[in-house]
């Protein structure tokens, strides 16, 4: 299943996708514009950058 995560650049978000990850999930994560998403991209998470 694709699950998009707001907020996933925060402290709840990154928990979710760690368990989201164990699971087996394709998780796609929706960040602003000026937020950091090198560790998203280095675990293998889409991002799309919203406003």
């Amino acid at each position: 299943m694709k699950i998009l995560i707001t907020g996933a650049t925060g402290l709840l978000g990154g928990y979710l996708i760690k368990e989201l990850q164990k699971r087996g999930e394709q998780i796609r994560a929706l960040i602003l514009p000026l937020e950091n998403a090198d560790l998203l991209i280095q675990q293998g998470i889409e991002t799309i950058r919203g406003i």
